[in-house]
């Protein structure tokens, strides 16, 4: 139970991160300008008899419509969604300082934390009713000192709410702040709606052939700031014996001007070199900015690498 436990929170641990990342490097303003690297040759879009991405992508819709009661926020999301495994933050609040998410707790009918451990991590402050269906308690973490409110009386295949706020330090305050909260109703999203909500021509993208290369899906990770969405696309792909992570960034093409070191695939696409370090490449399709990074590839060749990026040239999902 403990290690289970610690995987949890290492894996919201990771996701703060990301978040903290995406926030400092999102194109808060976008960019007017022409790019100048759209690509201007005739690039052959293979067909791939793959349904993973089709498989991946209906989780997430339905992982969605499971936790739509989360979402305070349409323009503030982060989704991700490995295999079955779906999670949702909603950010809310002037500086996005208060979350909304689901919590893994078992609580009894008296609102009691089923495992011990719960209580090495929170004190518990107060019952509190989120609705006349809706009620919980108010922790206070202990090391974070930050102000939660959970859920106890529904069950973790539900989605039990989690609501937290940072840089409050009365629980009177938060209490006024969970007062005026408005939680939406559970709604079923269609494929439609949900690309409407991310703002995301789906249909207009390309990804990693997985029949062609020796790449495994990993998942997807959808970030949605103030309005202005990206998608993540990670992989897992083995070269000279090795496995290496690599992450496909896709966003609405802002517009940059660079002048970074061009490559000519076979496959007739230009793609370039942000850091050969890294290395980070890039290139755009169809108003859409690609950018495919690695890790764990130190050992790996840079043109080991770059073989792979021939086989990003399927589209996303199935007609």
């Amino acid at each position: 139970m403990k290690r289970v436990f610690l995987t949890i929170v290492l894996i919201v641990i990771a996701s703060s991160i990301y978040i903290g990342y995406k926030w400092a490097t999102f194109d808060h303003e976008g960019k007017d300008n022409d790019t100048g690297n759209e690509s201007a040759q005739s690039q052959e879009v293979e067909a791939s008899d793959s349904k993973v991405y089709d498989q991946f992508w209906s989780n997430l819709v339905n992982g969605l419509s499971e936790r739509s009661h989360l979402l305070l926020n349409e323009d503030d999301f982060h989704l991700m969604g490995f295999n079955d495994n779906v999670s949702l933050f909603s950010m809310n609040g002037d500086n996005l300082e208060l979350s909304v998410t689901s919590h893994s707790y078992e609580f009894d009918d008296q609102g009691k934390a089923k495992s011990s451990m719960f209580y090495d991590f929170y004190d518990v402050e107060e019952d509190y009713d989120l609705s006349e269906d809706i009620k919980g308690i108010i922790t206070l973490d202990k090391d974070l000192d930050e102000y939660s409110f959970m859920q106890t009386n529904q069950a973790i295949n539900d989605n039990p709410i989690m609501v937290t706020i940072q840089d409050l330090e009365h629980i009177e305050d938060f209490k006024e702040v969970l007062d005026n909260l408005d939680i939406p109703e559970q709604k079923e999203y269609t494929e439609d709606e949900f690309i409407d909500l991310i703002d995301i021509e789906v249909n207009d993208l390309l990804a990693f052939n997985l029949d062609q290369a020796d790449l495994e899906l990993r998942g997807f990770d959808i970030f949605k700031y103030r309005g202005k969405s990206d998608l993540m696309i990670f992989y897992k792909a083995t070269v000279d014996e090795e496995d290496i992570s690599v992450h496909l960034q896709i966003e609405k093409d802002p517009g940059m001007d660079r002048e970074d070191e061009a490559i000519e695939l076979d496959n007739g696409r230009t793609i370039y070199l942000i850091d050969s370090s890294y290395p980070v490449y890039y290139f755009t399709d169809s108003g859409y900015r690609y950018e495919i990074s690695f890790t764990d590839a130190d050992d790996i060749d840079q043109e080991a690498k770059e073989s792979l990026l021939e086989h990003l040239n399927v589209p996303l999902l199935s007609e």
